[in-house]
């Protein structure tokens, strides 16, 4: 019995597997399934997986119901050949024979509490080795951390005859790249999807390390640095930012556990957010549900920067973060970058021509490599990639 309890935990981890991927996939695309008309395909497919794990459900319990009727009886039965061993055969007082009788009418009730126990960890047993396998380290590729403290930044970020890819057998995503960002200045990555740039955030991120080259900040390699005294004086808004289920104040926060509701409202001011957010029902104590599904874009983008604005970082990261956005969207998160220009260094991935028009450094990536370098004037005034991308609207 245990043995098929075992077999039947393995099948439960896959069920339970499978349910929580197709939970966690179609009320991530609700929105999406209720807009195609599709819920009564996505409710046959939960049938399914819902049937199968009740099913197994009641088979478990079925198994383990069996297991607790007949450990009893077993126990009885050994016990009265164990006491007719005794008295036919040792011959042994009745007094021991009492006292004998007496602790097996006391283990009898132990022995099925640990036996139930015992099923349960052998059912759930497959789940712990998955949880196991995750955590552990054997096999994977982990970030060494440094030993330099930053504390502030000081002068510039130089990015080094980089090169990088995600896979050893496949192409460089990025081909000896080299550039400078000076503090305080906005420097514009632009260039076609797939040509380097998010992957450049990456780096910058230290979420990956060069194959070759390197990405030092004031003259120290990140590969040295302790990545969370990094991180802390980064703030970064994502094309898609992740907005929890909770309430607004608690996702601004998340970028600065310990600011004080004045600091929450102050950089909810200068992300533009502070006038519709006093608008919702419960002003910052206003849950957003899962995703932010009750936000538009633009307002999950400013909340998205206020969190980041909310550590007063020293770097300040865009990641397309307004590439999706309607033009009064825009026009507020532009405000509130021209707010903190030349008082923060801000690095923006950008698609669109009035996110780029004022930056100090417009950097063009085509296909990993670094083609073109200047400011909008500059480059528009010959023809190369960047004037291609104007002439061709691709700024919009």
């Amino acid at each position: 019995m245990l043995k098929k309890l075992s077999k039947k935990g393995e099948i439960g981890k896959k069920l339970t597997d499978d349910m929580t991927s197709f939970l966690t996939d179609k009320l991530g695309g609700i929105k999406d399934i209720k807009s195609f008309n599709n819920e009564k395909l996505h409710n046959i497919e939960f049938d399914e997986v819902n049937t199968s794990s009740k099913k197994l459900s009641i088979k478990v319990m079925v198994n383990k119901i069996a297991a607790s009727l007949l450990l009893e009886p077993v126990m009885m039965l050994v016990a009265i050949v164990l006491l007719v061993i005794l008295v036919e055969v040792v011959h042994m007082e009745s007094a021991y024979l009492f006292a004998f009788s007496y602790v097996i009418i006391l283990f009898i009730p132990k022995l099925r509490s640990i036996n139930e126990n015992y099923m349960s960890i052998i059912e759930f047993l497959p789940h712990f080795s998955k949880v196991q396998t995750v955590l552990s380290r054997e096999g994977k590729t982990y970030l060494a951390d440094g030993e330099e403290n930053i504390q502030c930044f000081r002068s510039a970020i130089d990015i080094k005859n980089v090169w990088f890819r995600y896979i050893p057998s496949k192409e460089h995503v990025l081909k000896d790249i080299n550039l400078k960002i000076e503090k305080n200045t906005t420097v514009a990555l632009v260039g076609a999807s797939g040509g380097g740039k998010s992957t450049l955030i990456s780096l910058l991120l230290r979420l990956q390390d060069p194959e070759k080259g390197s990405i030092c900040i004031d003259g120290i390699d990140l590969r040295n640095t302790k990545r969370d005294s990094f991180l802390k004086i980064i703030g970064i808004v994502h094309q898609d930012p992740y907005i929890f289920h909770d309430t607004i104040f608690n996702n601004i926060i998340y970028g600065k556990t310990d600011a004080s509701k004045e600091d929450v409202i102050v950089a909810a001011k200068m992300a533009y957010a502070h006038d519709f957010i006093m608008e919702q029902s419960d002003q910052y104590n206003t849950v957003v549900g899962v995703r932010g599904l009750r936000l538009s874009g633009g307002q999950k983008q400013r909340i998205a920067l206020a969190r980041a604005l909310i550590k007063n970082p020293e770097i300040l990261i865009l990641d397309e973060a307004m590439s999706a956005l309607d033009n009064e969207s825009e026009r507020f998160i532009q405000e509130a970058i021209e707010k903190i220009k030349g008082k923060e260094t801000i690095i923006v991935i950008a698609h669109r021509l009035s996110t780029v028009l004022r930056a100090d450094k417009i950097v063009v990536i085509e296909q990993g490599i670094i083609v073109q370098e200047g400011r909008h004037n500059e480059l528009v005034s010959i023809q190369g990639p960047y004037k291609k991308y104007c002439d061709l609207s691709q700024f919009n």
